[in-house]
């Protein structure tokens, strides 16, 4: 065993050298899921891509597996999976850590990944996603014929919040920072296989359920991306939905474009499509920090609105973000987290280090309130959007 545990050292050490060995006696751990197990404290599950040296008739050249084994730490677990491979597993490759929901909620994560940050070298610009259910279908719910690998996942990961602003993308290195520093507090991309079944998060009331595993859709991949989870220190202790996620996005200086529903007037839903407008501007006077957010808003689906003109849909607009942004800052203050980054803002001010050291963060933080400014520009009024 002894002898063992030296070999797997010295691969994963080695971070993607194959050394002496050909291409197709390697086994090059993709992707890494880990949840608590059912008899040992840890289950370990890995995407597992095997090359060979002569593609299929369909150009793929190699095979995806997905295997799994408990341990009673995550390097026993890989351990035993090491062992029970024909190959040698290499980790030069890996790109995505995933934890479910219940070890991120049962504040197991820092615990684990000191272990494997010591002994396993995972490069920390790996890609850290949050999961609702067994991570073993999460992955073969991301993976499709044409790509089994789950690549997918990472680009959608990337082009969610580029052109929806409904998850993040959050790495090892920014999720370290988080934990380490009570500058802010980590915010991670949430996914889960789809259930269609509503779910509310943290903040409540919406009725349409934007979150990963509450999708009502359907298709070749059957987990969905979308929402965030929120943390306290190393501890998760929430969900946001995509919606209020957006709405974080926003006043952090991180959104860039994304589709919200509202309610108008005699219960007609709107979807307006919203646009940055320039960084958000943040300050903090006495007990109220102040996001000031500025918004171009495209109106779809006019004519349901006709009767309106540009200044009451703005300001209809601008009311109701502000206010559903006041209703997510409560829910997360209320849960002791700091993903708005108010402590960011507090140390800009400080004098020196052992001045933010000094600082009772919690206590301070538990106190403030938030007022949030957004201005709307409706970005045109086509077939009379909004009449003046």
């Amino acid at each position: 065993m002894k002898r063992l545990v030296a070999l797997c050292l010295g691969l994963l050490l080695m971070c993607g050298c194959v050394g002496g060995l050909s291409i197709d006696q390697y086994s090059y751990v993709i992707d890494i899921g880990i949840e608590k197990g059912e008899r040992l404290p840890y289950l370990v599950t890995l995407m597992v891509n095997t090359p060979s040296s002569q593609p299929d008739s369909e150009g793929n050249s190699g095979s995806f597996t997905v295997i799994t084994a408990e341990g009673r730490s995550l390097f026993e677990a890989i351990e035993t999976l090491a062992a029970s491979q024909p190959n040698e597993l290499n980790f030069g490759r890996t790109t995505l850590m995933m934890f479910s929901r219940e070890f991120a909620q049962d504040d197991m994560i820092m615990e684990s990944m000191d272990i494997a940050l010591g002994k396993l070298r995972i490069r920390q610009n790996i890609r850290v996603i949050i999961a609702e259910g067994d991570i073993k279908s999460v992955f073969e719910g991301f993976a499709s014929s044409s790509d089994p690998s789950t690549n997918k996942l990472k680009v959608k990961v990337t082009n969610s919040v580029n052109t929806t602003g409904m998850t993040v993308d959050t790495t090892w290195n920014l999720m370290l920072e988080s934990f380490e520093n009570k500058t802010q507090d980590a915010i991670v991309c949430f996914c889960g296989v789809n259930q269609q079944e509503i779910r509310e998060d943290m903040v409540g009331g919406n009725a349409y359920p934007y979150i990963g595993g509450a999708t009502l859709a359907s298709g070749e991949l059957k987990t969905s991306i979308i929402g965030s989870a929120v943390f306290s220190g190393t501890r998760m202790v929430g969900i946001l939905d995509g919606q209020h996620t957006m709405l974080v996005q926003m006043a952090t200086g991180k959104f860039s474009q994304g589709r919200i529903r509202v309610n108008y007037k005699d219960g007609r839903e709107l979807s307006v499509m919203l646009f940055s407008n320039g960084a958000p501007k943040v300050s903090i006077e006495g007990d109220t920090v102040s996001f000031v957010i500025s918004l171009v808003a495209d109106v779809e689906m006019p004519k349901l609105i006709e009767s309106t003109t540009s200044k009451e849909l703005e300001d209809f607009l601008a009311y109701y973000i502000a206010s559903e942004s006041a209703r997510v800052f409560t829910a997360v203050q209320n849960a002791d987290s700091d993903v708005f980054c108010v402590g960011q803002q507090m140390i800009k001010h400080m004098e020196n280090d052992e001045q933010w050291a000094s600082l009772d963060f919690d206590q301070v933080y538990g106190k403030l309130n938030a007022a949030f400014t957004v201005i709307i520009k409706l970005s045109h009024d086509p077939d009379n959007v909004a009449l003046e």
